[in-house]
């Protein structure tokens, strides 16, 4: 079979599982815990960012999430409030995935212009 639709779902590389499933095992810790488990999440996480801010230089913070949905939603949300000064007037279409077009909604409650083209 050959899959060409990964904006939905991507198989991942077996190192990847591999990965995920060693951690899971070893690291399953809350990283603000204050025990050992909490400390080594915490230290995985800190050397995830920094391989990833080398890979993605960015200007500030690298956040994680849990999946696009989320990630939609901090980028639209946090992105809109930060540079309101420079105006309110979003434009979207009206074929977004609902994780666009609930965010908007949001915004648009708060006093945004939202423009479906």
């Amino acid at each position: 079979m050959i899959y060409l639709d990964n904006s939905a779902t991507t198989c991942q590389y077996e190192e990847v599982t591999e990965l995920i499933y060693k951690l899971s095992k070893e690291a399953f810790g809350n990283p603000s815990s204050l025990h050992m488990l909490g400390f080594r999440s915490a230290e995985l996480i800190r050397e995830a960012r920094g391989k990833v801010s080398k890979a993605f230089p960015a200007n500030g913070e690298i956040i994680f999430n849990s999946g696009g949905t989320e990630g939609d939603n901090t980028a639209i949300l946090s992105t809109a409030r930060k540079l309101r000064r420079r105006g309110n007037k979003i434009i979207t279409s009206k074929i977004e995935h609902p994780a666009v077009m609930e965010p908007c909604k949001k915004l648009a409650e708060d006093g945004f212009e939202i423009c479906d083209l």
